[in-house]
């Protein structure tokens, strides 16, 4: 959701606002990147909060990791910046959280920043990264238009999963899916006979 609405974010303002309102986009893209790093690491807090360690000393953390984004964004504005003291607090409060979600899981569960690295975020990236250069070929090809929102999203969508499939998820993890959609056709197709 959040890679093809990042490459027409613009042009979805204005379908859904007309006239958006001045920095809505770069707004926008903040909020989604903290909700980015929020998934990314879901993992971390599960695993805290599962194992009963660490937990108070979590969410003291992740608190002021919270809070620092008002801190950030008030700073930043009276140094002049604007608007744009929002999107800084947004980005640096969610490298925060991120750091802190992080070093936290490290300390209290033993969860390994390496492993992560390895296995969530550098595929994560390089899938991210390769399915936004294929989004952006409509979005450089055709006029701004819902038909190219369309567009972008397909192409970004279609190549996103399938790196994720061949790279980014583990065989054990394909299984898991793939008896989730059969058995999800399999629960559509009784649904209609029954019908």
């Amino acid at each position: 959701f959040a890679l093809p609405l990042s490459l027409e974010i613009n042009e979805v303002l204005k379908l859904w606002l007309v006239t958006p309102p001045v920095f809505c986009a770069p707004i926008a893209m903040a909020v989604m990147l903290r909700v980015c790093v929020l998934k990314i690491t879901d993992g971390y807090w599960m695993a805290i909060l599962g194992s009963g360690r660490g937990v108070m000393i979590y969410c003291w953390l992740f608190g002021c990791a919270d809070l620092s984004l008002l801190l950030i964004a008030m700073v930043v504005f009276a140094c002049g910046f604007g608007m744009w003291s929002v999107v800084c607090g947004y980005a640096f409060s969610s490298i925060i959280v991120l750091l802190a979600r992080i070093m936290c899981g490290r300390v209290f569960v033993q969860m390994s920043v390496k492993g992560w690295l390895i296995d969530v975020m550098i595929p994560l990236s390089a899938v991210s990264i390769a399915s936004l250069a294929v989004g952006a070929i409509s979005r450089l090809s055709f006029d701004a238009s819902l038909g190219r929102v369309l567009l972008s999203t397909v192409f970004c969508e279609a190549m996103f999963v399938s790196l994720c499939w061949k790279h980014v998820l583990k065989t054990e993890e394909r299984a898991i899916l793939a008896r989730k959609v059969s058995g999800l056709t399999c629960f559509l197709g009784l649904t209609k006979r029954l019908a």
